[in-house]
């Protein structure tokens, strides 16, 4: 029994020698992995429970349809029966979770919770445009309450799409700033400032911490993220042209960036003794050089980096 891929698609194939065939495969006709596991553990519990049995048929997914009229539909029960749709599909936790935020915020605006378009309409409207909240947040709720009615209608759950005369948020585009040569030196300072007194108060070993700031320095000459600075390996770095190759962006492609003088000189200065092309750039001392998780890398330095930010006051 297990999950296989063939072609792309994601198969569920189920085994037991008593049976005829002893093998049963079925298409999830999905190339989705997260999806087709949240598919497989569905099947998996209904066959643990009883409920269904490979050899007898495919496997049925419980109707999302509501045995209620559109005019009787409670928006509460509906916002139930949506997240365990998106659930199903495979959504991560982070998502389903804010789904439910923004929809059981909306509810508290409802006057009615039996489906009524205008009164629907209205509170959307308020719920959406309400000024204490940022653009941002007026955009999120926006979007999350547009897929929910959408999947309603598209199932039959109601009949008028609410949201429809809602005017879309214009969300004011606002682009990062960049830290300065001299914010990035107030980081860099509170960093070694607190690894001296852990240092000599033996709370860590020597080198801990102050590899950090190499790494955070890099970051903000070469324009990487954090993902990427977390895949960096010494094979990917051309120190004699100067030049970087990133194999695994954001969107997907490849990408070859030029090295400033301050990157090299960075590089220049980090412990590269018994250094190979496979170990990464950027490491604790007690670190494993060539496996790691890139995702956990990446979020514990930003976690870090904004913790220093903070510390010595800037936005």
């Amino acid at each position: 029994m297990g999950l296989i891929k063939r072609s792309g698609i994601y198969y569920a194939e189920f085994y037991n020698s008593a049976k005829s065939p002893p093998a049963k495969r079925y298409s999830l006709k999905t190339r989705n992995k997260r999806s087709a596991s949240s598919m497989f553990n569905r099947m998996q519990i209904d066959l643990e429970e009883g409920t269904w049995d490979p050899w007898r048929g495919p496997h049925q997914t419980p109707s999302e349809q509501s045995h209620k009229s559109p005019s009787e539909t409670l928006f509460a029960d509906l916002v139930n029966v949506f997240l365990q749709s998106r659930t199903r599909l495979g959504r991560s936790p982070e998502t389903i979770r804010t789904y439910s935020e923004v929809l059981h915020g909306l509810e508290g605006r409802i006057p009615d919770p039996v489906f009524k378009s205008k009164a629907w309409t209205n509170s959307i409207m308020e719920y959406v445009y309400d000024k204490s909240v940022s653009p941002a947040t007026q955009s999120k709720r926006y979007g999350h309450i547009r897929t929910f009615t959408k999947w309603a209608v598209k199932e039959g759950h109601i009949s008028i799409d609410p949201i429809e005369v809602v005017e879309k948020p214009k969300r004011r585009q606002v682009l990062p700033k960049s830290i300065s040569p001299d914010e990035l030196d107030l980081i860099c300072k509170a960093i070694d400032k607190d690894y001296r007194l852990k240092l000599q108060a033996k709370l860590i070993s020597k080198g801990e911490m102050v590899w950090r700031i190499p790494l955070f320095s890099f970051a903000i000459y070469t324009g990487m993220r954090a993902s990427e600075l977390a895949r960096l390996r010494w094979k990917d770095i051309d120190l004699a042209n100067r030049l970087l190759s990133i194999h695994e962006q954001k969107n997907g492609h490849q990408q070859t960036i030029p090295l400033s003088r301050k990157a090299i000189s960075i590089l220049e200065g980090l412990n590269r003794d018994k250094i190979v092309e496979d170990d990464y750039v950027f490491h604790s001392p007690r670190g494993d050089r060539v496996n790691r998780s890139a995702k956990r890398f990446a979020e514990r330095a930003s976690s870090v980096f904004r913790h220093y930010r903070r510390e010595v006051g800037l936005p």
